[in-house]
């Protein structure tokens, strides 16, 4: 996906949007930029213009990668930490008993 084309980008993952949103109807769905910040804005356009969407910027997580994208060990706990946060200030501690 990082070389596709802008607006091809946009198509696809809005298609994936909403087949999960047909799928889980009803059921948030929480989408995670990218740690090295591609296709941000392309992204953020998709969620942006969508309901029970949410967008997880992680910009300044400061997650330690493998090779700049893919989180290694201890950017793979910092990450899952920060998102479950993340997940738990939107819809609260109550949401997962």
């Amino acid at each position: 996906d990082g070389k596709s084309t802008s607006s091809n980008f946009i198509t696809q993952f809005n298609t994936v949007l909403d087949r999960l949103s047909i799928k889980y109807s009803g059921t948030p769905i929480f989408v995670i930029l990218p740690f090295n910040g591609a296709k941000r804005s392309e992204i953020t356009t998709c969620v942006n213009s969508r309901s029970n969407v949410y967008l997880i910027d992680t910009v300044k997580w400061g997650v330690d990668t493998t090779d700049g994208v893919h989180p290694n060990q201890a950017g793979g706990i910092t990450a899952g930490n920060k998102t479950a946060d993340y997940i738990t200030s939107i819809l609260g501690k109550n949401y997962f008993i």
